[in-house]
């Protein structure tokens, strides 16, 4: 999964979040101060999993990018023996 598609799905996520408050405040029929707790505690969970799931492609990316890096390497390397031994 590339960068663009993790920002894509924080964005899909953040928006869904939005539009899933503002309808529950139109549509639910209760108290606004009880409503608006509810809707505290449904936001704080939902961005704790966001996080969380960020977290998780974050450390999915670096490992892909770690793998790269040491692939790279190892290529060079045996580039370079290559080469100083056939001169």
């Amino acid at each position: 999964m590339d960068t663009g598609t993790v920002v894509g799905f924080m964005i899909g996520t953040l928006v869904g979040v939005v539009i899933g408050a503002s309808a529950a405040l139109m549509l639910a029929p209760k108290s606004g101060e009880d409503l608006r707790a509810q809707l505290r505690a449904e936001a704080d969970s939902e961005m704790r999993r966001v996080r969380e799931e960020m977290n998780s492609r974050v450390h999915e990316l670096n490992a892909k990018l770690d793998l790269a890096r040491n692939e790279l390497a190892s290529e060079i390397s045996t580039r370079l023996q290559t080469k100083s031994a056939s001169e």
